[in-house]
């Protein structure tokens, strides 16, 4: 009587293995292949055009702006308004058909805008796993020119592309956003703490500003982007879910230590104990509000 081994799984067939490589290797080939490849045409063309000002209105600097000698302005800081979060749809259709207020339009060189020409009717969209892209600094203006400053910096960075609206805001202070449209989505050039995203779903690529751009400005990048906004103070409905929200991970947190606990009374070998639970965070989408307005900014950081 002959004694078989266990059974052995039969080996993956060659055509499988080819099948399962080529279904992993989609997204690369998607991502790195140009759009043209696949519909034919000349490639898309990105076309950056600075937006000029229009009608520029004898009206006097905004608040803390300086005069340079080209007769452009520089601002560099402004104080911090403790805006309340806007409701839902309060970034949506607040925009001028003015980029550029006239009373401001003096002290500045231009607002940046691009255009995309040669765009196919049909695109692949291919977003990757770092999402969509997200800055802390300030917006500021330098000889005419706005510029995004990194909030680890204290040097102005690439100027600033996809701003909606340059204007004064109701304390006279060089705003931009939207326009009458709350105080969570418009900041004050120089103020700092802003939250910025930018443009798509993935990784965002500076971009070359054109030639006549970057000799005024000094500068020969550019950023987009898609949001300007202030972190609100929280409502007392986000207050309410954050509270819960630690309640709920500080009773997994007690668990967590009481099976720990537990693991090492058995003499368990720490390697197999439960790890320790990192530091809370707040909720994800909660995480762009201030719980409570900071003790030194009170009174001074609002409308003065």
């Amino acid at each position: 009587m002959s004694r078989r081994g266990a059974p052995r799984g039969k080996p993956m067939p060659p055509l499988a293995l080819i099948l399962l490589a080529a279904f992993i290797a989609i997204p690369f080939v998607l991502y790195f292949v140009p759009n043209r490849w696949w519909y034919g045409g000349p490639p898309p063309r990105l076309v950056v055009e600075m937006l000029a000002p229009g009608v520029t209105a004898d009206a006097p600097p905004t608040v803390g702006m300086r005069l340079e000698p080209s007769g452009f302005g520089t601002v560099t800081d402004a104080p911090r308004v403790l805006a309340e979060r806007a409701p839902p749809g309060s970034m949506i259709g607040q925009t001028s058909g003015d980029t550029i207020a006239p009373d401001v339009a003096r002290f500045l060189r231009g607002v940046p805008r691009e255009r995309w020409e040669n765009v196919p009717e049909k695109r692949i969209t291919v977003c990757t796993l770092e999402g969509p892209p997200s800055y802390s600094g300030r917006i500021v203006l330098i000889d005419g020119c706005l510029r995004f400053q990194d909030a680890r910096s204290d040097r102005p960075g690439p100027l600033v592309l996809g701003i909606p609206s340059v204007h004064r805001d109701r304390a006279g202070y060089l705003a931009v956003g939207m326009r009458n449209g709350g105080e969570e989505y418009e900041m004050r050039v120089g103020e700092p703490e802003g939250v910025f995203l930018a443009v798509g779903c993935s990784k965002d690529q500076p971009i070359q500003a054109p030639p006549d751009v970057a000799r005024a400005c000094g500068v020969d990048t550019m950023r987009r982007l898609q949001t300007i906004k202030r972190r609100p103070i929280c409502s007392a409905e986000d207050r309410a879910q954050i509270e819960q929200y630690r309640r709920e991970s500080g009773l997994t947190a007690e668990l967590n230590e009481a099976a720990k606990h537990a693991c090492r009374e058995q003499r368990t070998p720490e390697r197999l104990c439960p790890p320790p639970m990192p530091p809370i965070p707040p909720p994800p989408n909660l995480s762009d509000c201030r719980i409570e307005p900071p003790q030194s900014s009170q009174g001074s950081s609002t409308q003065p």
